[in-house]
């Protein structure tokens, strides 16, 4: 995973509805996708710099792709 890097995204706001849709449809789809691709993209959502500053942030990550992949 060494293409993995901090990212700072632009500001969004007028499209952040696109990005939610996109990153459910990202969750909705977890089981189907490879290992390796999961993996790339679990570790970089935690080099996304966002206002949402936290300790934890791979953690809470993980906990919320458990709680939400199933979901059919």
């Amino acid at each position: 995973m060494d293409d993995i890097k901090a990212f700072n995204p632009p500001n969004v706001s007028d499209d952040e509805h696109i990005i939610r849709r996109l990153g459910w449809a990202v969750i909705r789809q977890w089981a189907s996708l490879p290992d390796k691709l999961k993996a790339h993209i679990a570790e970089q959502a935690v080099f996304i710099d966002d206002k949402y500053k936290t300790v934890q942030l791979r953690e809470q990550i993980a906990a919320f792709i458990r709680k939400h992949a199933g979901d059919k």
